[in-house]
């Protein structure tokens, strides 16, 4: 059923937008299927080419705009429209849910002692690495990984690499490639410990059946930080957040700034520069934006600090 909705969606953006046989770039696209190893068959062919035609037009006519503070570039989502982008990747969370969910977390930012000494600059982008998610929306999984991993190499001076896999099998107060919540995620490693992802590796799809529900990487709970203590907790080690990227899509670098804070996809805060700028860890793979990684603008762009959660 969610090909079809695609495909339907697909038939009505592309041939609303233009014309196959006035506009076209075979080279440019012959040679994007080859980097990305992509190939189709009958109409997919058309359809994706129409699509890529669309997201090169709209990279061509964003990056002429010397007012704009990023750039775009094709990459891997380029043969996508704006709708399955959506549909594949983003899930959309629901603001009176997350607040309900918030409630369950037993560890209250209250007990947090303010740091009134923030530093300039953070970055802890090179403490993990970037993974990539493929069409399962396991973002939240991805964003509570990505916390963990950060909390052991900084307080227990332990570099792992954990799997996002069990979360999405076996934590069952979320939606595995449906979407979930990333506090809870937290507690459940917290209860049940993880495993490293080469014994519990990663496959893109929820399993009939969880394989391990415990690991030996346990943390001590999950707790929410306030956007009024958001920047002096990430001096610490990285948070996980929720973020409006409806608009990523096709973000190639620079400081992004076009987005509201209707939250649908979970990430990973890892710092913040001179200008206070934040930096975001993705799990879309090193082939998006700045190898995988984002810079938004100050304050609560896209709803980044909305919503915040770290290991403890």
């Amino acid at each position: 059923m969610k090909s079809a909705v695609i495909l339907v969606i697909g038939l009505l953006s592309v041939f609303t937008y233009l014309n196959y046989e006035e506009n076209n770039s075979p080279v440019e696209f012959q040679s994007w299927k080859t980097k990305y190893g992509k190939s189709y068959t009958g109409e997919q062919e058309v359809f994706r080419f129409l699509n890529f035609q669309i997201n090169l037009n709209k990279v061509n006519s964003h990056n002429s705009d010397e007012t704009k503070t990023y750039k775009m570039r094709m990459n891997q989502f380029s043969d996508l429209s704006e709708e399955e982008f959506a549909l594949l990747y983003l899930t959309h969370y629901n603001s009176d849910e997350i607040i309900e969910q918030q409630q369950i977390t037993d560890d209250k930012e209250s007990s947090i002692k303010k740091n009134d000494n923030i530093k300039t600059s953070v970055d802890w982008r090179s403490i993990t690495q970037v993974k990539d998610q493929g069409k399962c929306g396991g973002c939240w999984a991805f964003g509570a990984v990505g916390a963990v991993e950060a909390w052991f190499q900084v307080k227990n001076k332990t570099q792992v690499v954990l799997s996002e896999q069990q979360l999405i099998d076996c934590d069952t107060q979320s939606f595995g490639c449906n979407g979930g919540y990333q506090n809870l995620a937290l507690k459940y490693v917290a209860n049940h410990g993880l495993n490293d992802a080469n014994v519990y590796p990663y496959t893109q799809k929820q399993s009939s059946a969880c394989q391990y529900n415990s690991g030996p990487y346990k943390t001590n709970g999950a707790q929410g930080v306030s956007s009024s203590n958001f920047k002096s907790l990430l001096t610490e080690y990285p948070l996980v957040v929720v973020v409006d990227a409806s608009n990523w899509q096709l973000y190639g670098g620079g400081v992004f700034n076009e987005c509201s804070k209707s939250v649908n996809h979970a990430v990973l805060a890892v710092g913040f520069d001179e200008n206070d700028n934040w930096f975001i860890k993705n799990s879309w793979g090193t082939s998006w934006g700045e190898k995988g990684f984002m810079t938004l603008a100050p304050g609560n762009t896209c709803g980044i600090t909305s919503y915040a959660y770290r290991a403890i």
